[in-house]
Formats: structure tokens, C-alpha cells, sequence
């Protein structure tokens, strides 16, 4: 991964290119930001370039052997260290466990998040962490006699979720750092670090992508989405967050749609349809149920909004959406806005617990008809 696949961030790169062709590269470096601001991805193209035998003044060649390697994840002088969870049968599993699913998690969605991954390695609800093992393992891989390059380096992604035996060893290592070995931390959270490990580090801020280039790098990756600028307002520089709401547009057209048959029914007061419409949304599953009810508190708080504001610009939605937000903003108002939120809170919340999915639609189409006269 190549300083230009990395989306935004121009300032950055440059000063860490400065910093490498000047020699100022510090031993341990911490790039910290919130999710989906690309942090991993600038810590990859930062160590591929390390690596790079013919590097330009803008990036890294992409065609020596380094960068080769670099780009199918399998540098022999390059570790990654990740969370993992504890599978069945064995207790001392590490990262170089799960380096082929990494390693397709990269290559299929490059910017991912701690969920995206733990969803990938586990089919159960297990905790993930960087546990005791990891620390051995880590011992061992930095004290490899570099194979092809003349120095190594390490990121370890998420290094907050590193247990107390695990950030110990860490700050021992950066305390007495071996030579020509460089550790790229990439956190999240770093105010879970150790404070002994942050004093060791160079921080680098990676704040969330600006807006401009979160639109360029959705038009790039989703050549065939429509309004890349609203998904942009909506993922706030989360290119995580971007691609979500992409893959779940076609599960939002259908709520959307199931959304306005409620609405139309429900002012036609046509119950025996309510509960015929009811039944339906009870025969899907329950993920597809709950962003049933999350994309209806979208709507609403968007209606709401617009009856405020009159101002298209604050709803973050869709030209249809927001058509229908400003048709029927008369209906989300002061008078009603809160109730409404409550209803559809419950509805998610009973759901979520596992209840009759029949009866909580319908429980919820039968209390919207008197909240939304009392809006009207």
C-alpha cells in the first residue's frame, strides 16, 4: 500500500516522507485518530516506503522487490500484530495465526474496522485482544536477523487492546529498542495506553478524513454510488462508516420503502393492511428488522429538522429522502418528535431482546396513527 492509495492526509505524508529522506525517523511512532481515518493504511504506506529500494520524492516506487511484497502483505522484514480472539482448543494463539485472513481483510476492504475483523476471524461473540502469547512472539520476530532489508519494522494495530503483560514487555522493547527496528502503533484509543508508552513514541495525529477527499476516495473505491457527497456529510471522515452506508443502500431502499407503505397506511388508518404489512416485516431477519427501525428514526429526525430549519442542506440523505422529509415534516414536530423517537427506541430495543417481531410491528403501527394526527 503506497502513500497514494492512502485517501487524504496530504500534509502528513509529506512530513513523513521529510522525516524518512532527512533520516529523522524515530524508533517509535503512534499514529492516533478515530476509526476509518486511514491510520493503518498511512502506517502501511509509511513502511513500505521505509522498505522501498528506489523510493521518489512523493512516495514509494511500487515495483521493487520490496514494494512487491509490500503489496500482497508478506515483506519477511515487515510484522503486523493485531487482535485476535481465543479459539477453541488453544489458548497461545497469535497473530501470525490469522495473517491470511489479515491479509485478505486488506486486500478486500483496506479500511476496516476492530468489528469488521473480530466478525471476520470469529463466528462467535468472543472478546478480542492482544494477549500474553503475542508478547514472545514479538520477542522473537524483532530479534530475526533482517532477510532482505537492512532494518525491520513492526505495526501494532490497536495496541490499547494489548493486556498488562503484553504493554509491559512492549515498553521494555521500546526502552531498549534493538537496532534498525521501527514500531508503528496504530491507535485509536491512546489514552488506554501506559503513559510510559506514549513518552516513547512519536505521535502523529491522523484526524478524521476532510471532506473533499473522503467524496474523491469514495468516487475511486464506489465508481457506481450516487451522491457521494451526502454519503461524505454522513460518515463525518469515516471512510468506514462511508463504505457501510454503501452496502446497506439496497437494505435502505427496501426500508425506505417499507417506511412510507407504514406511513401511507397508517393515515388511511387501513388496520387490516397494517397487520398484513406487520406480518411481512416479521418474516425478515432481525439485523434487516433493526435497521428497519434505525432508518425510520432517520427519517423522522430528518423530517423534524426540516420543519425547524426549512434547510435541505442539515438532512443527510438521498434527493427521495429528502423529498419525503420535506413532505412530510408537517407530521415529526415539536409536538411529537419525542414520542415518536421513543416508540421507535422501543420497537429497536424489542427486537434487540428477541421479541415477537409480528406483534411488535403492529404494536408500533397502532400507536403511530394517534402521534403523527397529533403532529399533523
Amino acid at each position: 500500500m503506497k502513500f497514494a492509495d492512502v485517501i487524504g492526509h496530504s500534509d502528513i505524508k509529506k512530513r513523513l516522507i521529510n522525516a524518512i529522506r532527512e533520516n529523522r525517523v524515530s524508533h517509535a511512532i503512534l499514529f492516533a485518530g478515530p476509526e476509518g481515518n486511514g491510520g493503518l493504511q498511512m502506517a502501511i504506506a509509511f513502511a513500505q516506503y521505509i522498505h522501498c529500494s528506489n523510493k521518489t520524492e512523493t512516495d514509494a516506487c511500487g515495483k521493487c522487490p520490496s514494494c512487491l511484497k509490500f503489496e500482497k502483505y508478506i515483506h519477511p522484514d515487515h510484522h503486523f500484530v493485531f487482535p485476535t480472539v481465543n479459539t477453541e482448543g488453544s489458548r497461545k494463539q497469535s497473530s501470525n495465526d490469522f495473517l491470511p485472513q489479515w491479509r485478505e481483510m486488506l486486500h478486500e476492504q483496506g479500511y476496516f474496522s476492530l468489528n469488521n475483523w473480530t466478525e471476520k476471524i470469529s463466528n462467535e461473540n468472543k472478546q478480542t485482544g492482544i494477549f500474553e502469547h503475542e508478547s514472545s512472539e514479538i520477542l522473537r520476530k524483532i530479534n530475526l536477523k533482517p532477510f532482505e532489508s537492512d532494518l525491520k519494522t513492526m505495526i501494532i494495530w490497536l495496541p490499547e487492546k494489548m493486556n498488562e503483560t503484553v504493554s509491559n514487555k512492549i515498553l521494555k522493547i521500546l526502552e531498549e529498542p534493538p537496532l534498525k527496528t521501527y514500531f508503528i502503533l496504530v491507535s485509536e484509543n491512546p489514552g488506554m495506553l501506559l503513559k510510559t508508552i506514549l513518552s516513547r513514541c512519536q505521535l502523529t495525529h491522523v484526524p478524521p478524513i476532510d471532506a473533499e477527499s473522503l467524496v474523491a476516495g469514495i468516487r475511486a473505491k464506489f465508481p457506481d454510488v450516487e451522491n457521494p457527497e451526502i454519503i461524505a456529510r454522513m460518515a463525518a471522515g469515516n471512510f468506514v462508516k462511508a463504505g457501510e452506508f454503501i452496502r446497506e443502500n439496497e437494505n435502505e431502499r427496501d426500508n425506505f420503502a417499507y417506511f412510507k407503505s407504514l406511513i401511507e397506511l397508517v393515515q388511511k388508518n387501513d388496520v387490516i393492511n397494517l397487520v398484513g404489512w406487520s406480518a411481512q416485516m416479521a418474516t425478515l431477519g432481525r439485523e434487516k428488522q433493526k435497521s428497519f427501525f434505525n432508518l425510520s428514526l432517520n427519517l423522522i429526525r430528518n423530517s423534524f429538522v426540516y420543519n425547524l430549519t426549512q434547510n435541505t442542506a442539515l438532512l443527510y440523505q438521498n434527493t427521495e429522502q429528502q423529498e419525503f422529509s420535506k413532505r412530510m415534516n408537517a407530521f415529526f414536530n415539536q409536538a411529537n418528535c419525542d414520542r415518536l423517537a421513543q416508540l421507535f427506541n422501543a420497537g429497536a430495543s424489542n427486537i434487540e431482546s428477541n421479541g415477537n417481531a409480528n406483534i411488535i410491528f403492529l404494536d408500533t403501527a397502532l400507536k403511530l396513527r394517534p402521534l403523527l394526527k397529533a403532529g399533523a
